[in-house]
């Protein structure tokens, strides 16, 4: 996607260029939220749109206990911030991903159980009936 640029014409500005994905909120965005918007995509990698973001902070505004499904992975409420405590920041530790949304709170994937320990518990269930 080209950049966008500024053209004064007349007594008029103009913005040349393509937008993706504009959004408009009735409050403004605190700077963890409006970051978040960037580094989610940039930094982990996710393709999330406003509406996927706007699920994630949800997950957050829950509070302890907070937890659900956004596009793939699955998130949960942390205070356990292994990272970059500055707000917005998203990053990978030990391969689960982190997004801080608050002074020393964000929110965090879930491991998925490894592919052994999903067919060993299947196994287990199937002898136990």
């Amino acid at each position: 996607m080209p950049p966008l640029h500024a053209q004064q014409t007349g007594s008029a500005n103009r913005l040349g260029g393509r937008l993706d994905d504009a959004a408009i909120w009735t409050d403004a965005l605190d700077t963890a939220h409006a970051r978040s918007l960037y580094t989610v995509p940039t930094d982990l990698g996710l393709a999330y749109d406003v509406a996927d973001m706007t699920d994630l902070w949800g997950i957050h505004a829950l509070g302890p206990g907070g937890s659900g499904l956004v596009d793939e992975p699955f998130w949960t409420f942390t205070t356990d911030l292994p990272g970059s405590p500055n707000p917005g920041d998203a990053y990978e530790h030990e391969s689960l991903f982190y997004l801080v949304l608050g002074d020393v709170t964000g929110v965090q994937t879930v491991a998925e159980p490894s592919p052994f320990l999903l067919s060993a518990f299947v196994g287990w269930r199937r002898r136990k009936r």
